[in-house]
């Protein structure tokens, strides 16, 4: 399933940096699957080098991986309570479908973009 709607919002970085962002991070590479419509192996594949920087999956993996630095701090995340309640209301309390439900709120910031600038693309 591929969640991320991207128009315009693509960016690319050098591949060292990419990687080197993934891992400080922490991300999966199943997590960046799930936002991104790639597989799993082509995601290893383009963290590795393996894939050119202007493929479209190397494109779609960077701006979901850019778009995960965030400089707000996880207490004022814990402190608005229509996001707690928004996901205490479907979260089953799992670190599996935490890891899902955290996926899919970070692959729509590109649509937040969109929505910050009225772009209706």
């Amino acid at each position: 399933m591929y969640f991320v709607v991207m128009h315009g919002t693509e960016s690319t970085l050098p591949i060292e940096e990419l990687s080197r962002l993934v891992r400080s991070m922490g991300i999966h590479q199943d997590e960046i699957a799930l936002a991104t419509g790639v597989t799993q192996p082509h995601v290893s594949r383009v963290l590795s080098g393996g894939v050119s920087p202007t493929a479209k999956a190397y494109r779609r993996i960077c701006a979901y991986v850019v778009s995960r630095k965030s400089p707000i701090s996880t207490l004022r995340v814990a402190q608005n309570q229509e996001l707690v309640s928004a996901i205490a209301s479907i979260w089953d309390g799992s670190e599996e479908q935490a890891r899902a439900l955290g996926a899919v709120i970070r692959s729509l910031a590109p649509l937040l973009t969109l929505y910050k600038t009225g772009d209706p693309k």
